[in-house]
């Protein structure tokens, strides 16, 4: 029996109130150092239309602990939902923007599922965690778009291995491969074929660098790389790179990135699209956290960040990260304008590399909604979670971008 770690984006959402004044940037900075370029304050940049807003139907659904987001629909996960049994919305989007009735409503089957709590999607794929299934052991479903919509009968369900692994605390979908995380042990690499799902994992990842504790809470996949977050409450946060050769996926990692601060957690969150890599440290520097952009080129992935964003004053930066093409989102629950509001930001790409400016500042509109804490890119939108509003009802925003 394996005991796994709480997943690290369930942590308490009771804490102290704060007056935060700004955060400071460095635009190369290691990640294995904590030391500090010089500070700015962000203030909110051009106001943004607020496109949609998106409720939680009942108090205690958590709606927005997680979102994926592609060019045309949208999933949300609300695990809180039924008694924790747990569910996943999706929403489609047309020539006239996106609409706010959910096309399918996904749920779980018996409470304390915590169905939603992970959520992917690829192309007509949608891949929906539930680490609570079977007493902690974990399972994830995928539904698929046909002809005539969603089907809410799931096309395959992968279950955990191991008694309280929480197998499908993470979740990441790229064509043709599904990887799954766990709270504290593995990542599970499954493939599709012509005939289907396979339920044999083709690979499976364990950890083999300084830290074993949280392998797992967080997963990347993007064709023939795969990334998995080991985030650390000691000394040592890494997060694990591999690598798909033409034999098939090797089981060693290629890179491995590391934050050897206290309690940092880096690797507690990732996002990967084309050759860059956004990697979360949202306790790092006593809760300020930080988020870091890693880029890969013709010699492999780069160790020294192309971006570091940190936060200050207990913002707790990088609870959630994102990435679509040349842009960044990083989401701060406990930022700017006191109180505990929170705040989203994009970062883009230009000719010259990365900007350590913010090209769009987003905040909360209610201090204790955790705004921010999961976050997904479209073109020309931005979804923010703020699973805590109302109370715990949830919420997500959609803004332009």
């Amino acid at each position: 029996m394996f005991t796994a770690l709480p997943r690290i984006s369930q942590v308490s959402r009771i804490r102290a109130v704060a007056v935060l004044v700004g955060l400071v940037l460095a635009a190369a900075l290691t990640p294995m150092t904590a030391v500090r370029a010089s500070s700015s304050v962000l203030t909110a940049a051009t106001p943004r239309h607020l496109l949609a807003k998106l409720s939680g139907a009942s108090a205690g659904d958590q709606f927005g602990d997680a979102i994926a987001v592609s060019s045309t629909t949208a999933v949300i996960g609300a695990d809180g939902a039924g008694s924790n049994a747990g569910a996943a919305y999706i929403y489609t989007r047309t020539s006239l923007g996106w609409n706010t009735t959910p096309t399918a409503v996904l749920h779980g089957v018996t409470a304390g599922d915590e169905f939603g709590v992970s959520v992917a999607i690829s192309g007509a794929t949608v891949a929906i965690g539930a680490q609570g299934r079977n007493s902690g052991t974990g399972a994830v479903y995928l539904y698929t778009e046909t002809a005539s919509g969603w089907e809410t009968t799931p096309t395959a369900v992968f279950n955990g291995p191991h008694a309280q692994e929480q197998f499908g605390s993470a979740v990441a979908l790229s064509k043709g491969g599904l990887l799954v995380g766990t709270g504290n042990y593995a990542a599970y690499l499954f493939a599709e074929t012509s005939n289907g799902w396979n339920k044999a994992p083709t690979a499976v990842f364990y950890p083999v660098g300084c830290s074993f504790e949280g392998f797992g809470n967080a997963v990347a996949l993007e064709g023939k790389y795969a990334v998995v977050g080991a985030p650390s409450t000691g000394t040592c946060s890494e997060a694990y790179i591999y690598t798909k050769a033409s034999a098939g996926w090797n089981t060693a990692p290629t890179v491995i990135l590391a934050d050897k601060s206290t309690y940092s957690v880096f690797g507690a969150f990732l996002a990967m699209s084309g050759t860059t890599l956004v990697v979360g440290a949202v306790f790092q520097n006593n809760n300020n956290g930080a988020a870091f952009v890693f880029t890969r080129g013709a010699a492999g992935w780069a160790t020294t960040p192309a971006l570091a964003v940190h936060g200050d004053k207990g913002s707790e930066l990088g609870k959630s990260v994102t990435i679509l093409g040349g842009r960044v989102g990083v989401g701060a629950i406990n930022n700017l304008y006191g109180n505990g509001v929170g705040a989203a930001y994009e970062f883009v790409k230009s000719q010259s590399g990365w900007d350590s400016k913010p090209a769009l500042v987003l905040h909360s509109f209610v201090a204790g909604d955790d705004f921010g804490y999961s976050m997904a890119l479209s073109t020309g939108t931005v979804f923010v979670g703020a699973p805590a509003f109302n109370p715990l009802s949830g919420a997500v925003y959609i803004f332009s971008s």
